[in-house]
């Protein structure tokens, strides 16, 4: 809705299949945005401030720019995949896996959704490509759990080992695991205090 572009005549788009759930949009972030800006940190450009602000104040929305973080967080907590985006000429699309032991199958290279090409889960995060890589580079395993602490952190980086712990129904000690490994590869790196500072993704 906020960021929908109303001059389109085009209503929102929500396709349902037996294994994924893709919303089609006509609108999306300023051309310069690739997907990787978009699930990175950045500032907040909507198309209609004036809606994002009346979403703000009914408490429909709990901020601006955070819509993107919000959807990933909420999908790594459920159990399930991030959510895949894809902006294309004037639309954006996003699609949630809705069974995560079925393999996400659909073509967000401009086709319809409704066609079926493999999309590999690499593609949601540089992020994750580099930690593969890095990890293969020194012959260390990354396990299921370092991927999605390092998820959350690469959303907000001033999340805790509980607060993770928590999300992910993990003990503490393997998301302090996950932290060690991820910072000996050299994919993330502590900045300030542990009581103060925060995670930042390199």
């Amino acid at each position: 809705m906020a960021h929908k572009n109303y001059e389109s005549g085009t209503p929102i788009q929500v396709s349902v299949f037996a294994d994924r759930l893709c919303i089609d949009n006509v609108g999306r972030p300023p051309r310069t945005w690739t997907v990787t800006a978009l699930l990175g940190r950045h500032t907040s450009r909507p198309n209609n401030p004036n809606l994002v602000s009346a979403l703000r104040s009914l408490g429909i929305i709990d901020g601006w720019g955070n819509g993107v973080g919000a959807m990933r967080m909420e999908c790594i907590e459920a159990g399930l995949p991030e959510p895949i985006f894809e902006l294309r000429d004037d639309e954006t699309m996003v699609c949630f896996q809705m069974d995560e032991d079925s393999v996400m199958r659909t073509s967000l290279s401009g086709n319809d959704p409704a066609t079926h090409a493999s999309l590999t889960r690499s593609a949601l995060s540089d992020a994750h490509a580099m930690a593969r890589e890095a990890a293969l580079q020194h012959d260390i395993g990354l396990t299921a759990n370092d991927e999605k602490v390092l998820s959350m952190i690469d959303i907000d980086g001033r999340l805790t080992a509980p607060r993770i712990a928590k999300s992910l129904g993990v003990s503490e000690s393997t998301v302090r695991r996950s932290f060690r490994r991820l910072r000996d590869l050299g994919i993330i790196d502590r900045v300030g205090s542990d009581k103060a500072g925060f995670w930042r993704v390199l």
